[in-house]
């Protein structure tokens, strides 16, 4: 069980309704975590596992300008692949995995945490610095840290033997009460749609960020903490396969966050 490493490095948020606690890894305390990285490549989905399906998040190529990083989403370390077969094959005889990012560039990690950032700040205008900085990390993941940067993560749901998602209790990538995987505010038929994913990932070794029902990852910092190991995946970069040994704040990541910052000043 995750247990409190400091005032400022683990924090616990309540769910109003049923009082359920999940444990949030803080990103100052995630940065100070060894990375072994494994040096294993990245792979496309879409050959290596052809039995599952794809609805691949909007918000990536929003403007049109960001193909290429619709693109990098069907990638994954090949680990990950291979475990993803795995649950594919545990789930109930008709259903799918259905994957909707895997692999996010640095860059992307960059302009999504800005952008978050930003609506925070606009929606709560009296909010000190300190308390965005402390409710950002509720929600999104600085570069650096961020762990679809690293190949080891995957957001996915599943579709039934009907070709349909059921009942998840909310949209991949809402932020809310109802996203958390064991959820006291969800129905008993959502608990049970989401007993199927989370059996088949577990399953294949998989680990779950409990704030979300549809994040799963493997050999990165929180899966490593979770599971009292060292992380093996850092950044990694598709394109400019170049991987972070450290998994601090890298020259592709601080390079990323620059334009970044440029493009939204």
């Amino acid at each position: 069980m995750a247990k409190r490493l400091g005032k400022t490095l683990i924090e616990e948020y309540d769910i109003a309704i049923g009082m359920i606690k999940i444990k949030i890894l803080h990103s100052s305390f995630r940065r100070k975590m060894q990375i072994d990285e494994s040096g294993e490549k990245l792979v496309d989905l879409r050959v290596e596992c052809p039995k599952i399906d794809y609805v691949i998040a909007d918000y990536l190529n929003q403007d049109g300008k960001h193909q290429g990083e619709v693109e990098d989403a069907y990638f994954v370390r090949e680990s990950i692949a291979r475990m993803i077969n795995t649950a594919q094959a545990a789930l109930p005889d008709g259903f799918r995995l259905l994957v909707r990012c895997g692999y996010r560039t640095p860059e992307v990690q960059a302009r999504q945490y800005i952008h978050d950032y930003a609506e925070l700040k606009q929606k709560n205008p009296s909010w000190s610095k300190e308390k965005l900085d402390y409710e950002i990390e509720k929600r999104t993941d600085p570069p650096d840290v961020g762990p679809h940067c690293t190949g080891g993560a995957v957001d996915l749901s599943i579709l039934n033997d009907q070709g349909v998602q059921p009942n998840m209790g909310t949209d991949m990538g809402v932020f809310n009460f109802d996203t958390y995987t064991y959820s006291d505010t969800i129905s008993d038929d959502v608990k049970a749609n989401r007993k199927i994913l989370i059996d088949a990932m577990q399953s294949a070794g998989f680990f779950n960020f409990p704030g979300e029902w549809w994040h799963w990852s493997y050999g990165d910092r929180e899966w490593a903490f979770a599971n009292n190991k060292t992380a093996f995946y850092g950044a990694i970069e598709r394109r400019q396969p170049t991987l972070s040994k450290s998994g601090h704040f890298n020259d592709i990541v601080v390079q990323a966050s620059k334009r970044i910052l440029v493009e939204s000043n």
